[in-house]
């Protein structure tokens, strides 16, 4: 108890106070940046709503459009002949 009362580890020192709360405050900034405001943006697309675009961030689609056909394999046209 007698370290608790003096020094850095006292309960009212104000700069622990300090400390936790702009390491909060940082990671709160950095979620909102991180999750909202960027990945709303996308490329060549309108932007995303704010829960899709939380949903992306976190690797979660909403990917609810039915299944396709199977495409065939696409064939890359070469410059090389076959011979035969």
């Amino acid at each position: 108890m007698a370290a608790r009362r003096s020094g850095p580890f006292k309960l009212d020192n104000p700069w622990a106070w300090i400390g936790w709360l702009s390491a909060a405050g940082l990671l709160t900034v950095g979620l909102i940046l991180g999750f909202v405001v960027l990945g709303r943006e996308q490329q060549n697309a309108p932007p995303l709503g704010i829960w899709t675009a939380i949903c992306r961030g976190l690797g979660i689609s909403a990917d609810i459009s039915p299944a396709g056909e199977p495409q065939p394999p696409l064939r890359t046209p070469t410059r090389w002949a076959a011979r035969r």
